[in-house]
């Protein structure tokens, strides 16, 4: 659908965010937005198909901007994973990357507590099940490229990388909806960020090479 710029539009989307940010996805009225935005039920259809609809027009930058990054980290990694050499001089924390997660999530903090907590009944209620799977690419894709490169470790099994890859979304996730400042959350997640990094460099034992 074609972005409409008209006035009615523009007061429909803040009418809109209001209502589900106060409510979630399922306890917001479709009715109670129309009636705030000054328009009938049947007008809100000339903009949005449903209720869903609206949602994921609040959500989805958010959501783009966020896997985008992750998935170019994890290209990213494949791409500096490629040698011993490489993992000796590798250093996730010290890229660009970490700052631009902390940069999304702030630049949409609203729209990531939305996800987290209001998305249930929309296509994002697994939005937490597609960070963890993301996740689990970029732990295999590191446990590939040890095998690959001839370094031995400890061996790891998937289910393993699931339970911790799991904890490790849900830890960040909690640093959102502590609703920190900026920049204690940024110490927070790189608190979070080195604790679960340096957990399984000693757990599959090759932390002489970091």
């Amino acid at each position: 659908m074609p972005k409409d710029k008209t006035a009615t539009h523009i007061k429909l989307t803040e009418c809109m965010r209001k209502e589900f940010f106060e409510k979630g996805y399922e306890k917001a009225s479709l009715n109670h937005i129309a009636r705030m935005a000054g328009i009938t039920p049947a007008g809100v259809y000339r903009h949005f198909e449903s209720k869903e609809e609206m949602f994921i027009s609040i959500v989805q930058p958010a959501a783009d901007a966020l896997e985008n990054c992750c998935r170019e980290f994890v290209s990213g990694m494949t791409d500096e994973l490629d040698s011993k050499h490489r993992f000796e001089n590798y250093r996730p924390y010290d890229m660009g990357w970490f700052k631009a997660i902390i940069d999304i999530i702030y630049d949409y903090y609203d729209e990531f507590i939305l996800l987290i907590s209001g998305s249930v009944g929309t296509v994002y209620e697994n939005f937490a099940d597609s960070l963890v799977k993301m996740e689990e690419n970029s732990t295999n894709s590191m446990l590939a490229h040890l095998d690959e490169s001839g370094i031995e470790h400890t061996e790891v099994t998937q289910e393993q990388v699931h339970i911790i890859s799991s904890a490790y979304i849900k830890a960040i996730f909690q640093i959102i909806c502590r609703k920190l400042p900026r920049e204690e959350a940024v110490d927070q997640f790189a608190f979070i960020y080195r604790f679960f990094g340096e957990a399984w460099k000693a757990y599959i034992n090759i932390g002489s090479l970091f």
